[in-house]
């Protein structure tokens, strides 16, 4: 008769046929003894199921964002105006911009080429021409006084752009006295009388071969003060590109059709290769994080070692057996932890230990299965020590203990040396920069003194 697998089992069974297909194996991997480690005591199935279950619903989260980034990627390039049509570009209306497109022209024998194209927008109507120019003689107006009240009030430099950039127009300045209102906007000062004068400036709106001319009638008085020179030019361009409604591409060279196509971005066919790499670091940066856990689980056993030797030492010296004197380490820290004490790693990894003692394990097997678990040198030499004078006699385990508390001590001496030697070699550079700093300071005046 067959029995019904429960649900834990079918999940290791999943885990174990996907860790198979990556060369690995879950419950004898490293990933597995490193956990076995970190949490002693704790059930090395329940362990294992519950850190790939994590893992796996963190890596789901993962590539559910991944998926919903590359929907909106591709929904993105659906909605990219079809711009290409056989060997015709179509040009945006007019007020829409210009725009740049890259293709491609392939034919036989010919290879493949790439083009980069500016297309400008359709030119408007003659009536709308005259609108938007009239806009925006109204609105230059307003930008060309720049600090000044207003146009019937001038006393600091004008703004005079030489264009505006919600309009295809060129801008062309021109004062009716360039002595003292030069075409870049400049006031010459030094021409100024103490009365009002009354000059023009003269506006030219180029579009094409199409010119508007305005002109903007100025009142000038003396500064009151001195403003800041402000300069505000802005550069533009104009494309020679003969102004029909669409731009018709070459179809042949010579008798070799060209056939046109638009170079997309390449984007989409990367896309799901970086997510897959995304999700495969994951994946691996888990384990990274299992392997600085346990990093920290043997430094914090070798920094517990010398209060568990120091422990073992008082409890021997005060005549209890080295049996008893390990049965009420692991008793006093269950008690302390019951009561909200702070967690030990060399006690959690003993009571195991002791349970398996209490069971009827022998001393000698228990020490070593101490060891093992702990998968320390200082805690397989002291293990060793412990069996030794089991099988010897417990004449001179009392020195042994004191032994390793010395040996303990210095190493720790050794370590916190080692230390602020590695502190004082990284200051270096920090100081190596303030030197450089202060002598630039003293270095950067005198120079300037010589000058």
């Amino acid at each position: 008769m067959k029995l019904k697998k429960s649900d834990d089992e079918r999940w290791m069974g999943l885990l174990r046929r996907i860790s198979v297909f990556f060369g690995r194996d879950i419950a004898s991997g490293e990933t597995a003894e490193r956990l076995r480690q970190l949490y002693p005591g704790t059930d090395s199935n329940h362990l294992i199921r519950d850190y790939y279950k994590r893992k796996t619903d963190y890596i789901k989260k993962i590539a559910l964002i991944l998926l919903i980034l590359f929907i909106l990627l591709i929904v993105s390039e659906l909605n990219k105006p079809k711009r290409l049509e056989g060997n015709r570009l179509i040009r945006n209306g007019y007020g829409e911009g210009e725009y740049r497109i890259e293709l491609t022209a392939s034919g036989e024998g010919l290879g493949q080429e790439e083009f980069e194209i500016e297309v400008r927008e359709q030119s408007p109507g003659s009536a709308q021409l005259k609108s938007d120019m009239d806009l925006v003689y109204e609105r230059l107006k307003e930008i060309i006084i720049g600090d000044n009240i207003a146009t019937d009030h001038i006393v600091s430099d004008l703004n005079l752009p030489s264009e505006l950039n919600e309009y295809p127009f060129v801008l062309e300045w021109e004062s009716e006295n360039p002595l003292i209102i030069r075409d870049n906007g400049k006031i010459n000062k030094e021409y100024l009388i103490e009365e009002p004068q009354n000059i023009n400036l003269y506006l030219r709106i180029c579009y094409e071969e199409e010119i508007g001319n305005y002109t903007i009638p100025l009142v000038l008085y003396p500064p009151e003060a001195d403003p800041e020179d402000v300069r505000r030019i802005i550069e533009g361009s104009i494309s020679d590109e003969d102004p029909e409604d669409d731009i018709l591409l070459p179809e042949s060279v010579g008798e070799t059709l060209l056939i046109w196509k638009e170079k997309r971005g390449s984007v989409l066919f990367v896309y799901p290769i970086a997510a897959i790499l995304i999700l495969v670091a994951v994946w691996i940066g888990k384990d990274e994080d299992v392997i600085s856990d346990l990093k920290k689980r043997n430094e914090a056993l070798t920094e517990e070692y010398m209060e568990f030797v120091i422990g073992l030492q008082l409890l021997l010296s005060s005549g209890t057996t080295l049996r008893g004197a390990i049965l009420q380490l692991g008793g006093d820290y269950k008690r302390k932890r019951e009561k909200g004490g702070s967690r030990k790693y060399v006690y959690e990894e003993m009571l195991p230990c002791i349970r398996k003692l209490q069971e009827g394990m022998g001393e000698v097997a228990c020490y070593e299965y101490f060891a093992s678990r702990c998968n320390i040198p200082i805690y397989r030499k002291l293990m060793g020590i412990l069996i030794q004078n089991l099988t010897k006699g417990n004449s001179g385990l009392i020195e042994s203990l004191n032994g390793e508390i010395r040996d303990t001590f210095d190493r720790r001496k050794n370590e916190v040396k080692r230390i602020g030697e590695e502190a004082s070699v990284k200051l270096l550079l920090p100081m190596m920069m303030l030197l450089v700093m202060v002598m630039v300071i003293i270095m950067i005046p005198a120079f300037m003194s010589f000058g």
